[in-house]
């Protein structure tokens, strides 16, 4: 059976492409010719989706470069590509960023080439963006999750209660009341720098934090006398609960 034409065409189209891309170093314009390839094979739009870690509206782009300008068109250094954003597409850029996993060069990057098809020659133009989307380059403070600031303020008026019924003994120095506490001096920072809002510190949890040294901590309310001896381990042992 002899081949229709159009098969015919597509074939030669495939061959081309497939040449095209096993020669394809930059990841982002090896993605564009495949997501092409996989579109002429009859691969739906979120099949390629899932298999390429792009959006749809990647592929439709990448397949209409494609369709217009041949593989030229898919090439990132194409001269189609622009170097500049309209206030429109700056303000939907600057709502996109909001998640805090998106704040980072990398990913800003590459939703650019994506959905507006701009490539900056500085990076000081990315930086510009995520500083005009009132972010900072900022170092993030640490929270337990475990917390419950609802338990610690019951806990914290039963304890005031209990020492108000025993300010006479302990102002005459019959009862001694210290506060118990420890603290965990880590041997390695693990709280890294992020983008993240001006006006509030980015927070990362850490429910457990090791590579640490131990100490206790006993201060007399009373007298204001402060006792700290370090200890191997934070097992909770010498804590008084």
């Amino acid at each position: 059976m002899l081949d229709m034409p159009e098969n015919q065409e597509l074939r030669e189209k495939l061959k081309e492409l497939e040449e095209y891309i096993s020669n394809i170093k930059n990841l982002r314009e090896w993605k564009r010719g495949e997501a092409v390839r996989l579109r002429l094979i009859q691969k739906s739009y979120e099949e390629i989706q899932q298999r390429l870690g792009v959006s749809i509206s990647f592929i439709a782009k990448s397949q209409k470069k494609y369709l217009e300008k041949g593989i030229p068109g898919l090439k990132l250094g194409y001269q189609g590509s622009k170097s500049y954003l309209t206030p429109s597409q700056l303000e939907e850029i600057e709502q996109w960023l909001i998640p805090l996993e998106r704040r980072n060069i990398s990913e800003l990057e590459r939703h650019l080439i994506e959905e507006y098809d701009v490539v900056f020659k500085s990076p000081e133009s990315y930086y510009k963006i995520l500083r005009d989307s009132q972010l900072s380059w900022q170092k993030g403070n640490l929270e337990n999750p475990k917390k419950n600031p609802e338990v610690i303020a019951k806990r914290n008026q039963e304890i005031a209660e209990m020492l108000r019924g025993l300010t006479g003994e302990i102002e005459s120095g019959q009862l001694l009341v210290y506060a118990l506490d420890e603290c965990h001096l880590q041997g390695d920072d693990i709280c890294s720098y992020l983008w993240g809002d001006r006006e509030n510190r980015e927070v990362i949890q850490v429910e457990n934090q090791r590579n640490r040294q131990t100490y206790y901590g006993a201060f007399n309310l009373w007298t204001k006398e402060f006792i700290v001896s370090p200890y191997e381990t934070g097992d909770g042992e010498n804590t008084e609960h």
